[in-house]
């Protein structure tokens, strides 16, 4: 009874109306819509704009990597066939890696323009491809065949070939891992932010799902209580109960209501 008691009283104290409550709860839902619609935006538009074209990017750079290494294995086999064999049909091999392997260089070179660390390496290693490249040119312009060759000068011919082509790969190997290893840091930089993304949108839902509650609570003590107590009141004095009265709710409608219902019970209990 006290308790009730003091929470009409305070009521009284603090006057509210009924649109009014409704108006802040209308509110409060619009701010709880906005703060996740929030928390979407930026993570959507960091995931986009940020981790994602980083991760395109650094795919695409290791694609074009191995297209290149790719393209210099077709050039060594095909050397090494027409230089056994004489065939010119190994030699098909080599000018189409040639084309592939150039294209690819570029594509490389393009993509690290922003990096100058990826673009020394990729130099280096497009200088070291193209030394082997001179190189196998000047056996085909020289008809170098182990046919004509003595056992010697195929050994030092075939060996000269290896140390480029071995520095070419070295070459190769550390711009990759270059590469790789960034496309790895893009890729953990995405998975952490969709992790935060996620994080921050069951924070966001966690804390409208409270508020919400905190302002049903609200709502039942300042308006659904307060019209129970009228429509008691109402039931009594449809009864017969000329003397109940509405309590003081706090509520400005429902306390003007409660004011007329009293003076109309008045004026019945006075014409008996």
């Amino acid at each position: 009874m006290r308790g009730e008691r003091g929470a009409r009283v305070q009521r009284a104290m603090s006057p509210t109306g009924i649109v009014a409550e409704l108006r802040r709860s209308h509110v409060a839902l619009l701010g709880a819509l906005g703060a996740m619609l929030v928390m979407t935006l930026l993570s959507s538009g960091y995931l986009l704009a940020v981790t994602e074209p980083a991760v395109v990017r650094y795919t695409g750079l290791a694609a074009s990597s191995r297209l290149m290494h790719q393209a210099m294995l077709n050039q060594e086999t095909g050397l090494r066939g027409w230089v056994a064999t004489g065939d010119d049909l190994f030699l098909a091999p080599l000018e189409d890696g040639r084309v592939a392997a150039a294209e690819a260089g570029e594509s490389l070179l393009r993509g690290t323009s922003r990096d100058p660390e990826l673009t020394g390496l990729v130099v280096d290693t497009m200088l070291a491809r193209q030394a082997w490249q001179t190189w196998a040119d000047g056996v085909v312009a020289g008809d170098i065949r182990l046919s004509k060759l003595t056992p010697a000068a195929t050994t030092a011919t075939l060996l000269d070939g290896k140390e480029l082509f071995d520095a070419y790969r070295d070459a190769d190997l550390r711009a990759t891992g270059a590469v790789v290893e960034r496309r790895n840091e893009a890729l953990a930089d995405q998975r952490t932010a969709l992790h935060v993304a996620m994080g921050s949108s069951l924070v966001t839902v966690a804390g409208a799902a409270l508020f919400a509650a905190r302002r049903r609570r609200h709502l039942t003590r300042a308006v659904i209580e307060p019209v129970a107590e009228v429509l008691t009141t109402i039931d009594a004095l449809r009864g017969g109960d000329l003397g109940a009265r509405v309590p003081a709710t706090g509520v400005t409608e429902l306390d003007a209501m409660g004011s007329a219902l009293g003076e109309l019970a008045a004026e019945l209990h006075a014409a008996g």
